[in-house]
């Protein structure tokens, strides 16, 4: 194991975009950031950055952002990433896009999806995290697509406080 791989995951940044305006992406709710995804990394280099990685003996990876289910090309990272031999790959998203999204993933090899939802009450969630009310819902809904499709298994964080 390389001196590198003492830390628990490799985290990969996939795009600077999101859809929400909570301060988790936007460095204390500055509003949204980036301008798309022309000025991420391609897949390839993702893919040539995380085989580097793998070879230092990271083994555990996760994707994040921004709002990584932003990026047209998310399946082919996660596709990728698994030919160079990556096991262990989650991502991390506030899961207002998964309900289209967890069966292309789960398709293209991702095992683990982590879900922030820091409040089912959709007017404190408004409040709090930029998005409209009826986010909360639409959340819910994608946690519901990724639980169907079996293969993933779900990580719902959330600050108890404020549940």
């Amino acid at each position: 194991m390389g001196p590198l791989a003492r830390s628990r995951y490799f985290r990969i940044s996939v795009t600077d975009c999101c859809n929400m305006t909570c301060a988790f992406c936007h460095n204390e709710g500055q509003g949204p950031v980036g301008k798309g995804v022309a000025a991420a990394l391609d897949v390839e280099s993702i893919a040539w950055v995380a085989e580097i990685a793998f070879d230092e003996g990271f083994r555990k990876f996760k994707l994040t952002g921004g709002e990584p289910l932003i990026r047209p090309d998310i399946c082919e990272v996660v596709s990728a990433l698994r030919a160079v031999g990556i096991q262990d790959l989650s991502i991390i998203t506030n899961g207002s896009l998964l309900a289209r999204m967890a069966s292309p993933l789960r398709d293209a090899g991702l095992g683990r999806v982590n879900v922030s939802l820091h409040s089912l009450d959709p007017y404190r969630f408004q409040s709090e995290f930029g998005s409209g009310p009826s986010l909360v819902q639409k959340i819910v809904t994608g946690i519901d697509a990724a639980i169907s499709v079996r293969n993933v298994s779900m990580i719902l964080e959330q600050m108890a406080a404020r549940v």
